[in-house]
């Protein structure tokens, strides 16, 4: 257990305890739980993000904690709990239980469409098994509970593009791009494309989003063009196999292209990195394309001639040299990298080197 001090004389006590599933839904059932008190959050949460909670716990993932005030009634020998924190997943977890909803097929199309009594015996064990990780806070008033959080949240780091989009979502062209970007975590790091924090704050996720966006309709800017993705394909994405194959073929033709390992080239910088993706994707398969066998492949006669063009002008950049045939491009990375305006130059003149080491497959 824990003493804290807090503001005043008082002092309140709150401590770490692991409670399962089955303990709330007892709890609910008799009564001596509150999912809804005065200072909760009336946020509701829609279906699909329902289902990959309870998806979430079918395959024993951990989920985040949970805050709960508790109240001891002396004369009614009773304790009652109210939740400060976890309102939408406990209701979501105790409403799947009482045959509420079911788990969609996006997210696990073994147990979908089924209620949680039409569930093997092990999956409904499973589930009231599952542990929760639970803050108690004790003899706390609403005013101790709202100092206690704004001490928490003084601690919190502001939510990244993806991280807000990963909140958001939780269909399928959210889990395609996890799927994705994950499937390549070794190729970030060996490129050193991403850093282990990026990556940690889901940076790989955010690029192959990024990139993936483009590939399906053309050059953009900003976080709604990759957000109206999220939205239009979070019920169902029937192209992440082509999307899937094109990306995987594009990641293998940049390594061809440069000699040297990409670390050691300005490649590695995502505003460089992208235009040379989407360059060598436009010319291979073309923005839109809807199949995974390329139109354009690389000619062997023309790879070394090709290395030392992408190697000038990564020295170019390199230097900062803003004279000469390669300066507009070199000024588009160094400012406003994610304007449209300066994607539009890195990605021309790239796709101007590339394209004569390419050869027609027609």
């Amino acid at each position: 257990m824990v003493v804290a001090e807090m503001t005043g004389a008082s002092v309140e006590k709150f401590r770490s305890q692991v409670y399962t599933v089955n303990d709330f839904v007892g709890w609910h059932d008799r009564g001596e739980l509150m999912l809804s008190p005065d200072f909760q959050r009336r946020r509701v949460w829609n279906l699909r993000a329902k289902s990959y909670l309870i998806d979430t716990i079918v395959r024993g993932m951990p989920i985040p904690q949970v805050f709960i005030r508790q109240i001891v009634h002396p004369s009614a020998r009773r304790t009652v709990r109210e939740v400060v924190d976890g309102q939408q997943r406990l209701s979501t977890i105790i409403d799947f239980i009482d045959g509420k909803f079911t788990v969609l097929p996006v997210h696990n199309s073994e147990i979908a469409r089924k209620k949680y009594d039409g569930l093997p015996e092990e999956i409904q064990r499973g589930i009231l098994e599952f542990p929760l990780t639970v803050n108690v806070l004790s003899g706390s008033n609403d005013a101790d509970v709202l100092e206690i959080f704004s001490r928490i949240n003084a601690y919190s780091i502001n939510l990244n593009r993806q991280e807000k989009l990963n909140a958001e979502y939780s269909g399928a062209f959210k889990q395609a791009m996890h799927r994705i970007a994950r499937r390549h975590l070794s190729y970030w790091r060996l490129h050193k494309i991403l850093s282990p924090t990026q990556i940690t704050r889901m940076g790989d996720v955010d690029l192959t989003a990024d990139l993936i966006a483009t590939m399906m309709t053309q050059l953009h800017e900003g976080s709604k063009h990759i957000g109206a993705h999220y939205k239009r394909y979070d019920e169902e994405f029937v192209l992440e196999s082509i999307v899937s194959s094109q990306f995987n073929h594009v990641l293998c033709l940049i390594e061809e292209m440069i000699s040297v390992d990409i670390e050691e080239t300005e490649f590695r910088r995502t505003p460089l990195f992208y235009p040379l993706f989407t360059a060598t994707y436009d010319v291979v398969f073309g923005f839109g394309s809807n199949s995974d066998c390329p139109k354009y492949e690389l000619d062997e006669s023309r790879v070394s001639e090709l290395n030392i063009a992408l190697q000038e002008l990564s020295d170019k950049v390199k230097a900062r040299e803003v004279e000469g045939s390669a300066g507009e491009f070199v000024r588009a990375t160094q400012r406003g990298t994610n304007l449209l305006s300066n994607r539009e130059i890195r990605h021309e003149f790239l796709k101007d080197i590339i394209y004569p080491a390419f050869v027609s497959l027609n």
